[in-house]
């Protein structure tokens, strides 16, 4: 992946342009950048660079695992209906690299004018995040703790699956994700009764005591315990490594994002894990994981 940079030059010296292409020629000649392209229009000095790219340790054992194993991956984007403007730009890329993604919708922020940017998509599925991401414990965060009121909690799931379902028709699925991972034993029961194709959560796949299918992921990209950001390279190959180095016949591996919280070192790193994973490995689909995760624990 190139990077752009573009300077201001009505406020740069000459003499700082000059030692800042000559900066720019030692590395090629260090071999730390592959290519500079260096553009003057009008007051902008525009620089394209294309970095070398090396393996670490980590990439390797990453590579290693995932070219021994039957693989596949998906992805799940939470919180749809925060911050629309990153989730566009999530949308346009993984549109581009012809990838689909489930997105979790929250249905209380859900709209048309959001459901109407979402049509143009083909590769895409849509569940129920909670009904309005609102925390209502006293403990742990959860939207759905034990204290609930029954009868509310219902309301909720039918008036967002309600919701969804008229807003992104084919493209909905009626499949609940929890916020923050959290959800009473009332509340899955309740799922079942509400004929809920599926919980996607977190941790392991399969299907839970009371009869419902999870699909859900297993490595996030976010460190929830710093700064609420991008975890980095090491981060994730960790989480990812875990997974394969567990004793499974097929390994259904999904990747959470949050839209919100990614910047341009997520999107270089997503550059790379997709071209890797499109070389060893392959992408699926929400619904072909809810079949497997089916099929796999009868």
């Amino acid at each position: 992946m190139n990077r752009f940079k573009s300077y201001d030059l009505s406020i740069i010296s000459l003499e700082n342009i000059d030692k800042m292409i000559e900066d720019y020629l030692i590395q090629i000649n260090n071999k730390t950048l592959k290519k500079v392209e260096i553009n003057i229009d009008n007051t902008k000095m525009n620089i394209n660079i294309e970095p070398y790219y090396f393996i670490s340790d980590k990439w390797r054992e990453f590579i290693e695992l995932l070219s021994s194993k039957n693989v596949k991956f998906w992805f799940r984007d939470d919180d749809c209906g925060i911050d629309n403007d990153s989730l566009y730009h999530l949308l346009e890329y993984m549109n581009n690299k012809k990838i689909e993604i489930f997105l979790a919708a929250i249905p209380e922020n859900t709209d048309e004018i959001l459901s109407n940017k979402i049509q143009k998509y083909n590769s895409l599925y849509v569940g129920q995040h909670g009904y309005a991401h609102k925390n209502h414990s006293l403990s742990e965060q959860s939207e759905y703790p034990p204290n609930r009121d029954t009868e509310i909690v219902k309301k909720e799931l039918i008036d967002g699956d309600s919701k969804l379902k008229t807003l992104f028709k084919d493209k909905y699925l009626k499949v609940f994700i929890p916020p923050w991972f959290e959800i009473d034993k009332k509340t899955i029961q309740m799922l079942k009764q509400l004929n809920y194709l599926a919980v996607s959560n977190f941790w392991d796949n399969q299907k839970n005591p009371y009869g419902i299918i999870e699909a859900n992921c297993q490595v996030d990209f976010v460190n929830w315990e710093n700064a609420y950001t991008f975890g980095g390279e090491d981060y994730i190959l960790k989480q990812i490594i875990c997974e394969l180095k567990k004793e499974k016949k097929n390994y259904h591996i999904g990747l959470l994002l949050h839209h919100e919280r990614m910047g341009k070192e997520t999107y270089m790193f997503l550059d790379k894990l997709i071209d890797v994973i499109q070389e060893y490995s392959k992408f699926e689909s929400i619904k072909d994981v809810i079949k497997y995760v089916g099929v796999e624990n009868d």
